[in-house]
């Protein structure tokens, strides 16, 4: 059997808690703003705008 060197659950879990933590006391509003930034920030948005041609519109 292969020991393990990534956990993928514990992974999760850690940054599920840091979101919690990061936003436990948002409105909806302010939650909502808060996931959309992060997603404009990510790696993975700017790939798939430069790949695919991909915006993501503003939260007002």
């Amino acid at each position: 059997m292969k020991t393990k060197t990534f956990d993928c659950v514990k992974m999760k879990l850690e940054l599920q808690e840091k979101l919690y933590k990061e936003t436990e006391n948002l409105s909806l509003k302010e939650f909502v703003k808060y996931i959309h930034n992060n997603i404009k920030k990510s790696d993975l948005m700017r790939d798939l705008e430069k790949k695919r041609s991909v915006t993501i519109q503003s939260v007002s």
